[in-house]
């Protein structure tokens, strides 16, 4: 995942999570689940449970996931996997590297979040407000 689709969505973990292909329009993305702790459920809230305008560059950007490949380190071997294993409709935009099943929020956090904050000198939000609060600091500095 790139910093991208964090910093410019605004999206909770869960509901990036929990993101499906069918989701992203040319402009926009749709909420309509998410992926919390094992569990599939509708958005956090009502106002989540949505259909948010996004620029195309963001766009784009998801959908380059596609194309790109990851080395994972085991042993003294590297293996290399697919970022997307496969992009149906149904499929989640963000793909274990082995399974190809759902991302675990914590690891959305640790490894994506927390390291764009930090990139951006800003403190660290604890909880999924992290990800909005980071969007909108962004924003603000864009304005």
């Amino acid at each position: 995942m790139n910093k991208t689709l964090v910093i410019y969505t605004g999206l909770r973990v869960s509901e990036l999570a929990g993101l499906r292909w069918n989701d992203i329009g040319a402009s926009s993305i749709t909420i309509d689940e998410r992926f919390c702790r094992g569990d599939w459920g509708a958005p956090k809230s009502e106002a989540s449970n949505a259909t948010i305008g996004v620029n195309s560059c963001v766009v784009d950007r998801i959908h380059r996931l596609k194309g790109l490949t990851v080395e994972v380190r085991a042993g003294n071997a590297i293996r290399k996997y697919k970022v997307v294993k496969s992009d149906g409709p149904d499929d989640l935009v963000l793909q274990g590297v082995q399974s190809g099943g759902p991302l675990r929020d914590n690891n959305i956090l640790v490894r994506f979040i927390k390291p764009a904050a930090r990139s951006m000198d800003l403190p660290w939000v604890p909880k999924a407000e992290g990800t909005r609060q980071l969007s909108q600091v962004i924003h603000s500095l864009l304005q």
